[in-house]
């Protein structure tokens, strides 16, 4: 603490004093002292559910894009965006430094169009899109679950609604999205689904499907 002319302590200028007007503060937000909470000796961030929706919310619309055995330039991917997907508008795109993408598409249903028009291929190689979600992490879900087309050659038209095929597609995993041919009936030689799957486990070649009455049969299973 220095002293001022008529020999008065000055007060210390503190860096919330320093920052406050300053470029940084205009161009950022500005933060609080929140106190965390101490509980058996541990000092926790206890964060708020109102603002984590409120922070979900403009990524509704995000897709998780990553290309394997690539990480391609933003600049080449929104080229590929162009050529490939020019039936909707485009998105934001974001790199992240592990090697994924974001795409932050403007409405849900350019979100779709492209999340299940798969698979996909960025120039030849295999590509991963799935859908962003809060409790998100690269390390456990994208390079473990993906999405994948499942066929069932064969199966009864009667077993084509939307619980039937629910039921079905989570014996291999968490289902998603039956496409157009299946859900309109244009094609009656199999049903089509997208279903995320755990591509450590082994992908059965065959499911088992019991009746109503509790017969059972064998329904075959095909990989996209």
């Amino acid at each position: 603490m220095e002293g001022g002319s008529d020999g008065t302590p000055k007060p210390t200028e503190t860096w919330a004093n320093k920052v406050k007007g300053s470029s940084i503060a205009s161009k950022g937000k500005a933060l609080s002292f929140v106190a965390p909470v101490c509980t058996d000796g541990k000092v926790i961030a206890c964060l708020q559910q109102s603002e984590l929706n409120r922070c979900n919310a403009p990524w509704s619309n995000a897709v998780v894009m990553f290309v394997i055995g690539e990480t391609p330039t933003i600049a080449s991917v929104m080229r590929f965006i162009t050529k490939e997907w020019n039936h909707v508008a485009m998105p934001k795109v974001f790199l992240h430094d592990e090697g994924y993408f974001v795409l932050k598409f403007g409405s849900v249903e350019d979100k779709d169009v492209v999340l299940f028009a798969g698979p996909h291929f960025f120039y030849g190689k295999l590509t991963i899109l799935k859908q962003w979600s809060p409790s998100f992490c690269f390390h456990e879900k994208v390079l473990k679950v993906i999405p994948l087309w499942i066929k069932f050659p064969n199966l009864p038209l009667n077993r084509w609604g939307e619980d039937s095929l629910s039921r079905l597609s989570s014996v291999v995993g968490v289902p998603l999205y039956a496409d157009e041919c299946t859900s309109q009936h244009l094609r009656i030689s199999f049903a089509r689904v997208l279903v995320e799957v755990d591509v450590t486990r082994p992908l059965p070649s065959s499911i088992t499907v019991a009746d109503p009455s509790g017969q059972e049969f064998e329904q075959a299973t095909e990989y996209e």
